[in-house]
């Protein structure tokens, strides 16, 4: 069995990217999905994965991987890149 750690790297309104990391390995990958844009026009369609950096022979071996992703991610709220969250004590 393969164990990957997934960090979310960049974040928009139309996509985001994360860096899937081989456990005991130095090899990475970076994927991009198109979540974000799907869940801003509430469409009921599949999220679709791409494999944007790092190679891959075969692309379907990962379906698993994208999978669980998305069973974790839906269960994590979505902070935009490079906004400020704090609270006015005014």
């Amino acid at each position: 069995m393969t164990t990957f750690t997934a960090e979310r790297i960049y974040c928009s309104k139309q996509h985001e990217r994360f860096r899937l990391m081989l456990i005991g390995s130095d090899e990475s990958i970076i994927v991009q999905n198109n979540r974000p844009a799907m869940e801003a026009k509430k469409l009921d369609k599949p999220v679709q994965w791409y494999v944007v950096d790092g190679i891959v022979k075969d692309k379907e071996a990962l379906v698993p991987v994208y999978k669980k992703m998305e069973e974790t991610i839906n269960n994590i709220p979505r902070v935009l890149q490079g906004t400020l969250n704090f609270i006015d004590k005014l």
